[in-house]
């Protein structure tokens, strides 16, 4: 789980809870790949080789498809475009669009080394729209996540990736019951959720 500070801790400790394992990654600005604790890790999301210790060290230590939830990039809730300063773009797309492109090249490296079945869920916050009219907000500095989960599907159909999109409104226990659901599907029915 590459976690932030509300979702993630709650979803490790369900998948921990129904008997499965779950690892905890929290970004850290300059800091290189370190591990906290049995299942916590700490790691610059700009750091490109740092996914790549990631997954060497995750290799072996869990059982069937590996799972991944990116959640760095649902964490800067923005509504619309006014206001939004070049720093919080910059913020976003690191954390979010970047982060999330460095996780898919260290995933298809390691999948050229050792073949695995892996799934990446990409989950925004109020990205889409529910109602389908004009007057809702949406989140707009998270979308080049989403599109870059379409693009994913596409060119790496080695990684079965889903794009879950969060109701900004709902609790940290309703977001992480879905994110929860979904992953324990057979696969990934829909590619997209939200």
């Amino acid at each position: 789980i590459l976690s932030d500070a509300m979702i993630g801790p709650a979803l490790a400790a369900r998948v921990r809870a129904a008997g499965g394992r779950s690892f905890v990654v929290n970004a850290k600005s300059g800091q290189s790949f370190t591990q906290s604790s049995t299942d916590t890790f700490a790691m610059d999301v700009d750091g490109e080789d740092n996914y790549t210790q990631l997954l060497n060290h995750l290799n072996g230590k869990f059982a069937g498809p590996l799972k991944i939830v990116h959640l760095w990039g649902a964490g800067v809730a923005v509504e619309g475009v006014d206001g939004i300063s070049q720093e919080q773009v910059e913020r976003q797309q690191r954390m979010g669009y970047g982060s999330a492109l460095h996780m898919i090249h260290a995933l298809g490296a390691f999948a050229l080394k050792q073949p695995m079945e892996s799934r990446l869920a990409l989950v925004t916050s109020g990205t889409q729209s529910i109602l389908g009219d004009s007057s809702e907000a949406l989140t707009v500095l998270q979308a080049p996540l989403w599109g870059l989960g379409k693009v994913i599907a596409l060119e790496h159909p080695e990684v079965s990736c889903v794009r879950i999109d969060l109701d900004a409104a709902q609790s940290t226990e309703v977001s992480e019951r879905a994110i929860f659901a979904e992953l324990n599907q057979t696969g990934f029915a829909d590619d997209q959720i939200g």
